[in-house]
């Protein structure tokens, strides 16, 4: 019998080197894109117009992922030099860019998916930004397929949290560290509690909590939610986490329905209403998506900001029916919110603000205001 004849797959399973091929644009998660077999590939760390030779490690019929080995000559846009350390980790995906090109790549990205202009994005602060981190023995997963092992940062590499990682040399599995104005530090699930001031308005967050990681921005996105809240209006505030949106809005609103669905964040909002004498924030433990689909004709104002799943479209079918006159989103995932603002077809966009919530990653959190059509 003779020997079986193995398969021969169609594109290459070991790396190759391909030479000197020019960047085209970005992707969505601020990669390089070159033409090659006629198909786009991705590349991490590469400027627009930047030739490189490049390694392909993947190929497939729709295109492939590459890595970039040399470099011609540098844009003027490159604040890392190829290989810095940074870039080992899986949170500073744009840190090669200069401050100014991360700016101008988030607008252009925002403008791009909606087609239309917006505000200037906001900045603040690039280092040191996070109020959480969650951390994998003792340090972190790099990005890509294996993950087998965790990376203890050194002070060049890490810069978003300070952190004595020296600490948590030993801990094993994962450990979450919230520091607010008070710090806390526990495995996923303890019941430990963070104390935080913000706009005037005190809040207790649980350290497995939903709570904004940058506390600068989330006080700018909020302020302008605030200044968007009709005076004695009724507001739905969905997917409310520890109800700082409803909280921070109840000053001005008639009523605040604040849903969430995950227990913890229930808890927490159920407390940071009685911690701020709030009588006119009620906390609802439910799902948002069928909460609204179920009291859809009550509500003035209706305040999204979800998971980076978005909303269904039996809500936005829902939103659609209803009286409701404004709807403000906020979301850290631009893909589903246009998706899901294309469904709220009886509204119209007023306000697009983006956000730099995520400074030295391609992520953006975005705010989009939306008026009843006439």
């Amino acid at each position: 019998m003779g020997r079986r004849q193995r398969n021969r797959r169609k594109f290459p399973r070991r790396y190759c080197t391909i030479d000197f091929y020019k960047c085209i644009g970005y992707n969505s998660k601020a990669q390089g894109i070159v033409k090659f077999h006629g198909k786009n590939f991705n590349v991490d760390e590469l400027l627009k117009g930047e030739e490189a030779r490049l390694i392909v490690y993947y190929e497939d019929e729709k295109g492939g992922e590459a890595r970039a080995c040399q470099i011609k000559e540098e844009s003027k846009d490159r604040k890392l030099p190829l290989g810095h350390p940074k870039m080992s980790l899986g949170s500073y995906q744009t840190a090669h860019m200069t401050d100014e090109a991360q700016d101008q790549w988030k607008q252009d990205m925002v403008e791009r998916l909606f087609n239309r202009k917006a505000l200037p994005i906001k900045v603040g602060q690039r280092t040191n930004y996070r109020n959480k981190v969650v951390l994998h023995d003792g340090g972190f997963f790099p990005p890509g397929r294996g993950r087998r092992f965790s990376i203890k940062p050194t002070p060049d590499q890490w810069d978003l949290m300070e952190i004595d990682f020296d600490k948590y040399q030993d801990t094993k599995g994962d450990i979450i560290i919230r520091r607010l104005d008070t710090e806390i530090s526990g495995k996923p699930g303890e019941q430990l509690f963070a104390e935080h001031t913000m706009l005037g308005k005190k809040f207790s967050v649980n350290l497995n909590s939903f709570y904004q990681v940058n506390n600068e921005m989330a006080e700018l996105a909020y302020k302008e939610i605030i200044d968007e809240v009709p005076e004695n209006s009724i507001v739905y505030d969905l997917f409310g986490g520890a109800a700082t949106i409803g909280i921070h809005v109840a000053d001005k609103a008639k009523k605040v329905y604040s849903v969430e669905i995950n227990k913890d964040s229930h808890n927490d909002a159920k407390k940071n209403i009685a911690l701020n004498n709030i009588d006119n924030v009620e906390a609802i433990m439910g799902d948002a998506n069928e909460w609204v689909r179920n009291n859809d004709k009550n509500a003035d104002v209706v305040i999204f900001d979800p998971a980076r799943s978005g909303i269904s479209e039996d809500s936005a079918n829902a939103i659609n029916k209803s009286g409701v006159e404004k709807i403000i989103y906020l979301s850290c995932n631009i893909e589903t919110q246009i998706r899901d603002v294309k469904r709220l077809t009886n509204y119209e966009i007023v306000k697009i603000q983006p956000y730099d919530f995520f400074p030295q990653t391609y992520h953006v959190e975005n705010l989009v205001v939306l008026t009843k059509r006439v």
